[in-house]
């Protein structure tokens, strides 16, 4: 998608976040935070970023939006996936039946969603209907202008009200995208977390690290990830590879770089080792009082069952506890699995209109 010839009223087309986007982060969420959007928005392929702010009756609110079309889009950003499709970000179908329409009816496409697949109102005015409102207004006139079919809004948070109300009152239609995986932690100690398990799970665990002694294998922090970071991207691809993606290892290597880079203040990974070799990984990233489980490698899946969960749950819930945070988040998908692991699971909204007049092919 081309850039306007001149600034359009409805949303200010940049490749980072412009001027106006909030400067104090200390209470933002980390994948709305302008330090969070520069160092990823370089690795983003495909699409055109849109960033809109309206004033609300308290203060300002901001959300970020992206041109998709049905060629290029990831399933992060395609409204169609979300409603009809088996996706990783919950286990069965949002919808009871067929499409009412065709997958190529939906697009283009004007998406709202945050790089990191959680999507907040941004601003002081963040818990403002009204503001809300205006905001998504604002979206919706910018897709009527580009000759959008419809306009989506993805990911959407629990907890996230005034967004939601928002959405429903410019007559956008809830789907059921994800489901949310939490492991609580407070006011909890190490021995309330493990209690939550139950015994059954408890008796798993420590079968599961009689197993790993008896391979020759443990988990450890790593204290200076960047000096492994090929051995990180390795089993990244590796990982990758067993769920049937083909991975790009220049991709992967920029996405761990800019994570220990840029955010190692924020970042814990936890490894697993046999002897010095690294076999399995994963990266935590700290948002205000959460911890994301963000990205994780292995050799294999199968090979690697049991350094997978150590290195992921229970060793990480072991660091974790105890240090004032709210949860261990561990994302989507996979709900039984982390359901058995002491996880609460919310599921979590996206929002979708289908636009009259659309005239196909617009850009911006």
């Amino acid at each position: 998608m081309a850039c306007p010839d001149r600034p359009p009223t409805n949303v200010e087309w940049t490749s980072h976040p412009p001027r106006w986007w909030p400067g104090d982060e200390t209470d933002m969420p980390i994948f709305a935070s302008g330090r969070w959007l520069r160092s990823i928005g370089a690795l983003q392929a495909g699409g055109q970023h849109g960033w809109v702010r309206a004033v609300g009756r308290t203060g300002v609110g901001v959300m970020r939006t992206t041109w998709t079309t049905s060629e290029s889009v990831p399933h992060s950003l395609d409204p169609f996936h979300w409603t009809y499709e088996q996706t990783a970000y919950r286990d069965g179908l949002a919808a009871a039946g067929p499409p009412a329409l065709p997958r190529t009816s939906w697009f283009p496409s004007l998406v709202s969603v945050l790089p990191g697949l959680d999507t907040y109102l941004v601003g002081t005015d963040r818990e403002d209907v009204d503001c809300a409102v205006a905001l998504l207004s604002k979206v919706i006139v910018e897709g009527e202008r580009l000759g959008a079919a419809s306009v989506a809004l993805g990911f959407v948070q629990p907890g996230e009200t005034a967004l939601a109300v928002g959405a429903a009152r410019v007559g956008m239609h809830p789907v059921p995208m994800a489901t949310l995986a939490s492991l609580p932690l407070p006011g909890r100690g190490l021995a309330d977390v493990w209690a939550s398990y139950g015994a059954k799970h408890r008796a798993n665990v420590r079968r599961d690290r009689r197993r790993l002694a008896q391979a020759g294998l443990h988990a450890a922090l790593v204290d200076a990830p960047l000096d492994r970071l090929d051995d990180l991207v390795a089993l990244r691809c590796s990982h990758l590879r067993t769920h049937g993606k083909l991975p790009n290892h220049a991709v992967e290597r920029e996405h761990l770089r800019m994570l220990l880079e840029d955010f190692g203040d924020l970042t814990t990974v936890v490894a697993g080792f046999a002897g010095d070799e690294l076999v399995a990984f994963s990266a935590f990233l700290r948002d205000r009082d959460v911890v994301h489980s963000y990205m994780t490698g292995r050799r294999d899946a199968r090979r690697d069952r049991d350094i997978y969960f150590e290195t992921t749950y229970y060793l990480p819930t072991e660091l974790f506890a105890d240090r004032g945070l709210s949860a261990l988040s561990y994302g989507y998908g996979t709900e039984e699995a982390k359901r058995l692991r002491g996880c609460v699971l919310e599921p979590v909204m996206g929002y979708v209109k289908h636009l009259e007049g659309h005239r196909g092919g617009g850009t911006a």
